[in-house]
């Protein structure tokens, strides 16, 4: 026995060799198996860990691998689709002046994605006579504009979505029709739009040191404010979505200042609407503005002259408004104190940052999401470290969300871990969109 053993290990060059090879063929094998990495997929939801990622062929069965680096050290985990396939959901078309649709979506992975798109429903996504081009790696929700199209026309579209791996992920062919072209609207139903979007609707939420401009417009086009201490304004802010609800957020403005602003918005056949100058003025340093959107109900007779059913109608409407007001004093965040414009990265503990200091602040704006009641990380006392507190009130914040940042995953309980959908809700509520 002792004499094998001593072979086997003089032999070991050339075992060696006989292990690589058998690896090499394992390799060629799956690749060829009608593709190892057919799916690109994650096989657990986000968290931190080794993220494991597995293929499909139909030949040689599974194949697995470390497919998307340690936690969430490395972006690459997003890359891998969670669920049963790497399709884009939310899919929805809004219409753009005449001649344009805005084709949403949304990927839980980061993914290249384009439209296809026609006239006629030929029943395969990929088959529609056109197609959009394709964009770079995204996740999240996004849009593409079809440009150049037909008014009063129906048009079927779909999402075609590309995985790391290289594999398409089609979801169904739905449709949209453009808006009946105006008069002259010219031979083959193609109109050139030269209509302005029309601005209507704008408010103003603003504190020592921001404004949050809110808008709305007839059409989807993209949001723009230019504004300045003077009507020679000097500087603005723009976003690239196309949206009919619009909302925009000037930061690094200075305490008790009066400021002039313009609100414009251009639709995607380039005609800009504008609307006539506007002032707001920040509050004090410390001050914070507490929105109120409808009046306590006012009694419209004296209560002597009520019956009881008045009465009781009238006590019923009275704590339905108290507590609508109750609500959005527990909804309002208090966002003094941040410097970032919004949270561009992911976030875990042991992160350190002025994004970790606005997420404490964020988190502190709401007792129930609260970091600590006295010391360090408590209200006016946030700091820039990712401690334990801070993942302990994002796992709350999480759940408090949970439509919105977990449900995605099919998770009910937080991870601590703040990515891709824990920094939509936050960017929202900061109104960073």
């Amino acid at each position: 026995m002792g004499k094998k053993i001593k072979i086997f290990f003089n032999n070991e060059q050339k075992v060696s060799k006989l292990i690589f090879s058998a690896i090499m063929v394992g390799v060629i094998l799956l690749i060829a198996g009608n593709g190892v990495f057919a799916y690109f997929q994650r096989t657990v939801a986000p968290s931190t860990g080794w993220q494991y990622g597995y293929g499909y062929g139909a030949e040689y069965g599974y194949g697995y691998g470390y497919g998307y680096g340690y936690g969430d050290s490395s972006s690459l985990w997003d890359y891998g689709f969670f669920g049963a396939d790497g399709k884009a959901s939310s899919v929805s078309a809004a219409q753009s002046g005449y001649t344009a649709l805005i084709i949403s979506y949304t990927t839980s992975y980061y993914a290249k994605n384009k439209v296809y798109y026609g006239t006629t429903d030929t029943g395969t996504c990929s088959t529609l006579a056109s197609a959009s081009t394709q964009t770079s790696f995204e996740t999240g929700s996004n849009s593409i504009t079809l440009s150049n199209l037909s008014c009063g026309t129906t048009y079927y579209y779909c999402v075609a979505s590309e995985d790391a791996g290289g594999n398409v992920w089609y979801t169904g062919i739905s449709s949209k029709s453009t808006v009946t072209c105006p008069s002259g609207g010219g031979a083959g139903g193609v109109y050139v739009d030269s209509t302005a979007p029309t601005i209507s609707n704008i408010n103003v939420a603003v504190s020592a040191t921001t404004a949050t401009i809110t808008w709305t417009t007839n059409e989807s086009s993209l949001s723009w404010v230019v504004y300045g201490t003077s009507t020679s304004y000097g500087k603005e802010s723009t976003t690239s979505a196309y949206v009919s609800s619009h909302s925009v957020k000037l930061t690094g403005l200075a305490p008790s200042t009066t400021y002039h602003y313009q609100v414009k918005s251009k639709d995607s056949s380039g005609n800009v609407g504008t609307y006539t100058d506007q002032t707001f003025t920040t509050l004090a340093e410390g001050e914070v503005e507490v929105p109120v959107e409808e009046e306590v109900p006012v009694i419209e007779k004296p209560i002597s002259e009520m019956t009881i059913a008045e009465l009781k109608a009238k006590i019923a409407e009275i704590s339905a408004a108290i507590k609508k007001l109750q609500a959005q004093l527990r909804e309002l965040v208090i966002t003094t104190g941040c410097t970032i414009t919004s949270f561009d990265r992911n976030l875990k503990q042991g992160n350190i940052g002025d994004d970790v200091k606005c997420l404490q602040i964020i988190l502190n704006s709401s007792t129930d999401t609260q970091l600590a009641t006295i010391g360090a990380g408590s209200p006016g006392a946030e700091t820039t470290y990712f401690g334990p507190l801070t993942k302990s009130a994002v796992v709350k914040f999480q759940e408090k969300y949970s439509e919105d940042v977990l449900a995605s995953y099919g998770l009910t309980q937080g991870t601590g871990f703040v990515g891709v959908t824990t920094r939509t809700k936050l960017n929202t509520l900061y109104g960073a969109e």
